[in-house]
């Protein structure tokens, strides 16, 4: 999620000449946006931390890791 949302990924790709701008706005799924000074992302990164912090912590709830005795 985090690699979504940053969009340096996006300027390497279209540096490398991967993608173009306008197949990557073609994308409407991307939280990413085109303004006067490159590509920006609609929700700030920042955010995405507690977002993966709570996926995390819910993914090892659902699928618990059985701890094994020792002797």
């Amino acid at each position: 999620m985090v690699l979504l949302v940053r969009v340096d990924i996006y300027n390497i790709m279209i540096n490398l000449n991967w993608i173009s701008e306008d197949n990557l706005l073609s994308y409407k799924w991307l939280p990413i946006e085109v303004t006067s000074s490159g590509i920006s992302p609609v929700v700030n990164y920042a955010w995405m931390w507690p977002v993966t912090c709570l996926i995390t912590l819910g993914a090892g709830f659902l699928f618990p890791v059985k701890k094994h005795d020792s002797i």
